[in-house]
């Protein structure tokens, strides 16, 4: 029963194309397997956990996104709906993990199997789009149950840490089989992305800095050597990647023509995704010179663009006013971070980011070490990415690998004490 119960929950990370409504608020089919995970454990338990540390932050930030809230004469309502779907979108995690006894190894196991099952299920829809050109949406992107592919990259990210260590160093780890790891690797590359590209480059960085250590103090004499070395493969490697794959190349040269101050644009002669980041990285741009510290609040990132829209549009229409480009959310969490929590939201993120990273990785760890190490950075990649495109704070399993990053750092510090 805990280990179905398990599967179920962690499974709804790939359900975001799964909303019963969108008024008053977005209510996700999810939102059903959570309430009874959570109604379930009151039964049984008789209290409902939640980890300390998390709800001090959560408080912190709340308080004072309503005052910031107030001063910019936004709806209150609007952070205390996030406070309640961040909630909503936390507690049921947390509790899966504590039901599996913070056994986070575990509780990955249980995600990956999840991703095998997504994987296959892409894998047949490429197929039919191949052989019975049956689209879905984003015709040869595959994005299997997800609503977008970049999106479908996104849940994968973790697990894909794991594939390609798995396929660059053989024994690494027996969390995942080769063929397991190929599985996911070939569905992220059908995803056909710029994010998952983004991943891709970041987890070779990931690799570069923590499994062979370029940033230490025993290779200070050959840094510059290993430094410009990396920069030449990577770069060479974008280049690559920049020539040969036609959607990366169209995608690179519009977002030059987009931010080029001497093009006007016309709605129908840009890539949407590319300008969509753009117009919201100009709105946040004008939120921050009004709200530098704090940002305006919670949830208030689509108050801020109907504020400052009109001067950062330039397309050459007058219907352009009637087009909003992911008010909601800024299509970047980094972006609505700062756009909503300031200079405060950004260095508060970073710290954590940098504090829960497992940054050294040795080979002479013991294997419990190895896959804490895998599954951390797994898990950083997965925040990278969030950083760069996608700005909800509730879905695609947001807190759940949140936590999960929190509990492999505290086991690896753990394990490394009771090994000296």
């Amino acid at each position: 029963m805990k280990r179905i119960l398990s599967f179920i929950t962690i499974f709804t990370l790939f359900l975001d194309d799964f909303v019963l409504t969108r008024t008053p608020f977005d209510f996700y089919f999810y939102y059903i397997i959570f309430s009874v995970v959570v109604i379930l454990y009151y039964i049984v338990k008789q209290q409902l956990p939640i980890d300390r540390k998390f709800l001090i932050i959560l408080l912190l930030i709340f308080f004072i996104s309503l005052v910031k809230t107030l001063l910019n004469e936004y709806p209150i309502t609007s952070p205390i709906k996030q406070v309640i779907a961040i909630l909503i979108s936390s507690i049921p995690y947390y509790l899966i993990i504590k039901i599996n006894k913070y056994d986070v190894i575990e509780v990955f196991r249980i995600y990956l199997k999840s991703c095998y099952l997504v994987c296959v299920l892409g894998i047949i829809q490429e197929l039919t789009y191949i052989f019975f050109n049956i689209e879905y949406g984003y015709k040869y992107k595959v994005t299997s149950i997800v609503s977008e592919p970049a999106h479908l990259a996104i849940a994968l990210a973790p697990a894909f840490f794991l594939a390609i260590n798995k396929l660059l160093f053989k024994s690494e780890t027996s969390l995942i089989s080769h063929k397991q790891a190929w599985l996911i690797f070939i569905t992220w590359l059908l995803t056909m992305s710029g994010v998952a590209m983004f991943g891709l480059v970041a987890s070779f960085i990931i690799i570069a800095l923590n499994k062979y250590n370029l940033l230490s103090m025993k290779m200070r004499k050959s840094y510059i050597f290993y430094t410009a070395l990396a920069a030449v493969v990577i770069g060479s490697m974008l280049y690559f990647i920049y020539v040969k794959v036609p959607f990366i190349k169209y995608r690179i040269d519009d977002t030059v023509s987009v931010i080029n101050p001497k093009q006007s644009q016309k709605l129908g002669d840009v890539n949407l995704s590319t300008y969509t980041l753009y117009i919201n990285f100009q709105i946040t741009l004008e939120s921050l010179r009004h709200n530098p510290i704090f940002g305006s609040g919670l949830g208030t990132h689509r108050y801020n663009y109907d504020k400052y829209r009109d001067k950062v549009y330039n397309f050459q229409t007058q219907s352009y006013k009637e087009v909003e480009f992911n008010k909601d959310d800024a299509n970047s969490l980094l972006l609505r971070i700062l756009s909503e929590l300031g200079l405060f939201g950004l260095l508060l993120s970073l710290v954590f980011l940098y504090a829960l990273n497992i940054k050294k990785f040795d080979n002479s760890y013991n294997q419990l070490s190895k896959n804490l190490w895998l599954i951390n950075n797994g898990c950083l990649l997965f925040f990278l990415m969030r950083l760069f495109r996608f700005g909800n704070y509730s879905v695609l399993g947001f807190f759940l690998f949140l936590f999960i990053f929190n509990f492999t750092y505290r086991q690896y510090k753990a394990n490394l004490i009771l090994n000296r």
